[in-house]
């Protein structure tokens, strides 16, 4: 749509999108000077002649609305040579972050490869950014690509040595919030809980790291 919102939307969402797939490292991508040799056309019937005459293979398309505050995108996925389509997607949610959009749109692209994408996977890691003195240091996750950070814990003590679980929804840490001795947590990330696993074992406790299953922790 041509409102300043739903082209913003769009944008984002295509340049997010195209890094995406370059750090796969899978795909080949037109040079710029060749893309803007292509003329303007309607995405609901691209002329894939144009497209072969620059040498793509694969032509995605999207489209972004914002109406409400709710973003919905589309996504194409066409095979140049036949014109065939390969896939096609509707996401649908909160407008303020059009990049997760793009995301989810990656790693629906590499299923087509055989490949699970990585887009939408997060880091953990241990910041002291909130600490005026810099004296404790709290977890944090962002995206992939380091944006949209955010804080996990608030307890203004040491929490180190996060370990994802393999559902990608919990982490497992070491922190030194009670009587400063170290033991292993674990939180719920997305639920905003946390859980003591060795209180009242004695010792200290460090360097947590679930199984595979996710049903046992190793530590030290």
């Amino acid at each position: 749509r041509g409102d300043e919102q739903s082209r913003e939307a769009c944008r984002v969402v295509a340049e997010v999108l195209r890094n995406d797939l370059r750090f796969e490292g899978l795909f080949q991508f037109v040079p710029e000077n060749l893309l803007r040799a292509i003329p303007p056309q309607n995405p609901d019937a691209p002329r894939f002649d144009d497209w072969k005459g620059i040498g793509a293979k694969i032509l995605v398309i999207t489209r972004a609305e914002v109406s409400g505050g709710e973003l919905r995108v589309e996504l194409k996925v066409h095979f140049v040579d036949t014109g065939q389509q390969m896939m096609a997607k509707v996401y649908s949610g909160r407008a303020d972050n059009p990049r997760v959009f793009a995301h989810s749109g990656s790693d629906d692209i590499m299923t087509l490869t055989q490949y699970r994408g990585i887009a939408r996977t997060k880091i953990a890691f241990v910041s002291d950014r909130d600490s005026p003195k810099r004296t404790s240091k709290e977890l944090w996750i962002m995206d992939y690509d380091g944006f949209n950070p955010r804080r996990v814990t608030v307890n203004r003590s040491l929490n180190i040595l996060p370990a994802w679980r393999s559902d990608g929804k919990t982490l497992a840490y070491v922190s030194y919030r009670r009587e400063r001795t170290p033991d292993i947590y674990v939180a719920s990330i997305y639920e905003g809980k946390s859980a003591n696993l060795t209180a009242g074992q004695g010792g200290n406790a460090f360097a947590p790291s679930y199984s595979p299953d996710a049903r046992n922790i190793a530590y030290a």
